[in-house]
């Protein structure tokens, strides 16, 4: 743009003027500061509460385990039996939780021991099995 001429102050044309100065400026870096501590916040909002499901898997685990009745354990003969599906899910899940979180590895410790314990090729050692499963029990209870 060329500078203004006599003919551009006869038509009432003027050379833009500059707003704003220093608080466009000031503006600009509080949106900027605004946007990074947002965001900031919200990501560790996110990240406190997040634990990639290992809660929902842990309750879940623990709600099949509490249903079950444990006396069948032992008697179980055909796979297909609902207890049978039933233990296969809290250690399927109880495993899951555990990849997932620390702070499920003690409960899915004992469901692998008593599971163990159910399958010994000499036969099911039912008090000690009973024992680890009271133990995993133990974990869902605590906060």
């Amino acid at each position: 743009m060329s500078a203004p001429t006599a003919n551009d102050a006869q038509s009432g044309l003027s050379a833009p003027q500059r707003t704003g100065g220093r608080g466009g400026r000031w503006l600009m870096l509080g949106i900027v500061i605004g946007l990074i501590l947002g965001g900031g916040s919200v990501a560790w909002a996110w990240v406190l509460n997040s634990n990639n499901g290992a809660t929902a898997d842990g309750a879940t685990a623990c709600e099949i385990l509490d249903r079950m009745d444990l006396s069948r354990l032992e008697k179980v003969q055909d796979p297909g039996d609902l207890i049978a599906h039933r233990w296969a899910a809290v250690r399927a899940i109880g495993n899951a939780a555990a990849e997932l979180s620390p702070e499920y590895v003690a409960f899915s410790e004992a469901i692998t021991n008593a599971h163990k314990l159910l399958t010994l090729p000499e036969g099911a050692d039912m008090p000690a099995a009973l024992a680890q499963i009271q133990v995993a029990r133990d974990r869902c209870l605590e906060p």
